[in-house]
């Protein structure tokens, strides 16, 4: 009985409560916004990383339809990457910049209006496979590489 009219002779807050109850809000915000910022920091590192799987991706698409298609005497392997003399295409890693083009004419001559198909590659390998026996076929390794060390390599063989 006594608890209940000193509860009720209570009026207001005291200024320790008020401060308390900042502190603790303030403290929560601060979590909260911590968390946001570093989930937002994660989501574009996985985006920057998924976007470059995917350019590498669409590169040994590239480069395997072409083999597929080009008889083995027109394909020429050149430095950090290939050419196809029937196409007048090369796809080549620029080392300066770290970025794979694809264009027509001679090797090392890629330019600003080329189209670019990859960046921040450290490798771009194109190796071809001598054949083992007497009537198979010539394959070819390709090996990409990109600024995060992950590889991505396949083995193809030409159909012709």
């Amino acid at each position: 009985m006594n608890f209940k009219k000193i509860f009720l002779k209570q009026k207001g807050i005291t200024l320790i409560e008020v401060v308390a109850v900042l502190v603790i809000i303030s403290f929560l915000s601060l979590l909260i916004l911590n968390v946001l910022t570093d989930s937002s920091q994660q989501y574009n590192v996985q985006v920057a990383e998924n976007t470059q799987i995917n350019d590498i991706s669409y590169i040994l698409k590239l480069v395997t339809k072409e083999i597929r298609m080009t008889s083995v005497e027109h394909i020429i392997e050149i430095d950090n990457g290939i050419r196809f003399n029937n196409s007048n295409t090369n796809y080549q890693l620029d080392t300066a910049n770290r970025t794979i083009y694809k264009y027509s004419g001679d090797p090392n001559t890629y330019s600003n209006r080329d189209e670019v198909l990859a960046n921040q590659i450290n490798t771009f390998k194109i190796e071809k496979i001598k054949p083992t026996k007497q009537g198979s076929n010539t394959g070819w390794h390709i090996l990409i590489e990109d600024q995060h060390n992950k590889k991505i390599e396949t083995t193809i063989f030409s159909r012709s």
